[in-house]
């Protein structure tokens, strides 16, 4: 008997991100997994592995799941690597000012972030210029309106956000 040919040996199968995460380590939105496939015996069945996968969620470990046959009908499921993924923007909170205050207001912004944890908070005090902190002081008499918005290591940004500082200094007469 010739021409036989045995090949009990599963196929090779891996996954692996079809672009790279930013400076952090972070996606900030699903990731095409591109599949790799391999068979030193009979080789991949229709000649080719599956077709690239996208993630589903967020998270610190997340892989999707490709399944790959050889001519023997040897099959292997492989899972991607696996990948960070936050989708979420962080919020901001922020303290609350008095009604009115006699004196300069330092207002207290409180940044969290689920997954990626926050890079950065901005607040903007009026038409001023924005800057960077936790912190913002506001001084000054008349009506202020502070803006604050984080971003996360991701890159996602939250929308921004305001809150009312009124300050009369003058005594009254």
């Amino acid at each position: 008997v010739s021409d036989i040919n045995i090949d009990r040996t599963i196929p090779q199968i891996s996954g692996l991100a079809t672009t790279a995460p930013n400076g952090a380590g972070w996606y900030k939105a699903p990731v095409e997994m591109a599949w790799t496939c391999s068979d030193a015996l009979s080789g991949i069945a229709s000649g080719a592995c599956p077709a690239n996968s996208t993630t589903v969620g967020e998270g610190e470990a997340v892989s999707v799941s490709g399944t790959v046959s050889d001519r023997a009908g040897n099959a292997a499921t492989g899972s991607s690597e696996s990948v960070k993924i936050d989708l979420t923007a962080p919020s901001t909170g922020v303290s609350s000012p008095p009604t009115w205050s006699k004196e300069d207001v330092t207002l207290t912004l409180s940044p969290s972030d689920g997954l990626s944890g926050v890079a950065s908070t901005q607040y903007r005090i009026d038409a001023g210029p924005t800057q960077t902190g936790t912190a913002p002081l506001v001084s000054g008499e008349g009506h202020h309106t502070v803006s604050f918005w984080s971003t996360d290591k991701a890159g996602n940004v939250e929308s921004p956000a305001s809150v009312q500082v009124r300050i009369d200094v003058t005594a009254p007469s």
